[in-house]
């Protein structure tokens, strides 16, 4: 039996997001193909198989099903963590950097429903306790290197469809009672000041800086290697807002990478890197 178009469309978002998610951490392109299967995967019967049940919040009962046999989302996570120069990667962190991935892959599918459904869709707290059940009518298929690591996926109709709109009335929080004098002054400052502390500012981390004639950057291609100014045991920079304000050390912290500070600039070296 043919898939929905609801449903294709949904597990190519996935694949997409799923590539964008591995490109992103490694800085290497990657394909992920869409298959649909008809029989059930041999290899979701070997021990280790993780499953990941995603609902989101537009929609309740259905949930999207996830099955990764082993060899696969420990071949994500340790293309991953190799990308990060990390040599020894144990089980545990694979695990915890493969979710990650699915993570940002899901949450990547759930702005692509917001768009195709015109209301807000996020992702709800996933089911990572079940085991494979059923059919799974795609088959991810991620191609990195030599290898291509298997992904089953399960899209239900429902879990992808507008579905019902909450029961029962909406209650709405009730607007504050007017306020004068000294009070009213105190309440603005706070809102002014709640503004400025919710701007969002851009944070990256360099982890060197190179010059390069232009006849080299033209010769740049897959595989090539730029030396940067900085050795391995220097410190990275954190710059927010193309200010550094602070120096550490690349840590990964379940999956996730992340700097370790070990040095917060002074204010007028912080002035000086602006300058």
């Amino acid at each position: 039996m043919a898939a929905s178009p609801a449903s294709l469309w949904a597990a190519q978002e996935f694949a997409k997001n799923l590539a964008l998610a591995i490109e992103s951490m490694t800085g290497t392109k990657v394909v992920v193909d869409v298959e649909e299967t008809s029989s059930q995967p041999d290899d979701l019967t070997k021990p280790g198989t993780l499953v990941w049940r995603q609902q989101f919040s537009h929609t309740a009962g259905a949930a999207l099903e996830l099955a990764v046999p082993a060899a696969s989302w420990h071949g994500i996570g340790d293309t991953v963590l190799t990308a990060a120069l990390i040599e020894q990667v144990d089980e545990a962190m694979a695990r915890d950097t493969f979710r990650e991935v699915a993570g940002q892959a899901f949450g990547g599918l759930a702005q692509a429903l917001t768009a195709r459904l015109g209301r807000e869709v996020n992702c709800l707290e996933p089911d990572l306790s079940a085991s494979a059940a059923g059919s799974f009518p795609f088959s991810v298929l991620v191609h990195a290197g030599d290898e291509t690591l298997p992904l089953y996926l399960a899209v239900p109709d429902a879990a992808v469809e507008p579905g019902d709109p909450p029961a029962g009335p909406v209650r709405q929080a009730a607007s504050p009672a007017p306020q004068t004098g000294a009070l009213a002054t105190e309440h603005l400052q706070s809102k002014r000041l709640d503004l400025l502390l919710d701007v969002q500012l851009p944070v990256s981390v360099s982890f060197g800086q190179s010059q390069l004639p232009l006849k080299d950057v033209i010769k740049l291609t897959t595989g090539s290697i730029v030396e940067l100014n900085r050795t391995v045991s220097e410190p990275v920079e954190v710059i927010v807002n193309n200010c550094v304000i602070a120096r550490g050390e690349v840590v990964v912290v379940e999956g996730n990478f992340g700097v370790r500070i070990q040095q917060v600039v002074s204010r007028q070296e912080r002035l000086r890197s602006i300058e």
